[in-house]
């Protein structure tokens, strides 16, 4: 027949194809077949391996009952309790030399008291740090007169402090270069006054007799170590200034309006009239417009009562422009 081919096992195919469709077929379910087998194989062979390693494990233990628990026989053997006690020894060891290695890195039972280097010169500050195995470092300078220029002012930690080898220790340095402010003008003025002045270069040690009022005293002098100063006198920046109060003032005492709603220019208007002035400004809240910042708050209240020339702190906020509404309207 033309056009049909026969395989070797009988079966008729066309020509055009190259295998027998149903030589192929078999073989492929014969593939599977066996594919099958083999997988079911190496599953049982798996289960059998494990049941044999259980059966030989039970058979050994069931002979180690029967033999007087021979598992822990080597508790009997001499060997075992010179390795033990040999091991133990050693682990010991071990820890006590690692607690002695702690103690090496981190210096412990080396502590030493620290010197005072208040007035020692910056430049023997290398020297004796190699010689004192500790660390120097300037973290600050002043300008004071109780320690020479260029010397150490403060340390930190203190002298007497226990350290170790290689600590860090914090100076503050009296700078070489002489910083000085000329003295304000604070006499007569209050408290108050006097001290927002003072303290913007110097420090101040206030002193107050016992008749010290907040509204009549004022300061009557001033002193540096136990000398009188006046103003326009030059000092060096960090200077400690005594204030002494005295009662120096008049009794005419002002009450303090209140400013409250009012723009700057008529609050100094206001205040220049009743002999006051405007003393620290302070705004609250975002400022877009000048124009538009009102006093919302005061200090002195005008609860209070001043004396000529005191001075009163002003806060302002800026109020909502409400012009726009009413040309609405």
């Amino acid at each position: 027949m033309d056009g049909i081919k026969k395989c070797i096992n009988g079966h008729f195919f066309r020509e055009d194809l190259e295998k027998c469709p149903f030589c192929t077929e078999g073989n492929d379910k014969n593939n599977q077949t066996e594919n099958k087998i083999k997988k079911k194989f190496d599953v049982a062979f798996i289960v059998n391996l494990v049941r044999v390693f259980f059966s030989k494990f039970l058979k050994k233990l069931k002979f180690s009952k029967n033999e007087g628990d021979p598992l822990f026989s080597f508790l009997k053997n001499k060997t075992f309790y010179f390795h033990f006690v040999l091991a133990s020894f050693t682990t010991i060891l071990l820890f006590f030399a690692w607690l002695k290695y702690i103690d090496y890195e981190t210096g412990h039972g080396k502590e030493f008291p620290l010197k005072n280097y208040q007035s020692v010169d910056v430049h023997d500050l290398e020297s004796l740090s190699e010689q004192d195995n500790i660390i120097f470092v300037i973290i600050d300078s002043v300008y004071t007169d109780s320690v020479d220029k260029g010397t150490v002012f403060t340390q930190d930690p203190l002298p007497n402090t226990f350290v170790k080898e290689g600590r860090k220790i914090y100076l503050t340095i009296n700078s070489q270069n002489t910083q000085k402010f000329f003295v304000p003008d604070v006499f007569n003025k209050s408290e108050r006054e006097a001290v927002v002045n003072l303290t913007e270069n110097f420090r101040v040690n206030l002193i107050k007799n016992k008749n010290y009022s907040e509204e009549s005293s004022v300061v009557t002098s001033l002193k540096v170590g136990g000398v009188e100063i006046f103003a326009g006198q030059e000092l060096l920046k960090g200077t400690m200034i005594t204030v002494i109060f005295g009662n120096g003032r008049n009794m005419n005492i002002i009450p303090v309006p209140d400013l409250t709603g009012a723009d700057l220019d008529l609050s100094q208007l206001l205040l220049h009239e009743l002999s006051l002035k405007v003393g620290e400004i302070f705004y609250e809240g975002v400022i877009t417009d000048s124009l538009m910042i009102v006093v919302v708050k005061q200090y002195p209240t005008s609860e209070r009562k001043l004396q000529s020339g005191d001075e009163v702190d002003l806060y302002f906020k800026q109020v909502p422009d409400t012009s726009n509404t009413l040309l609405d309207e």
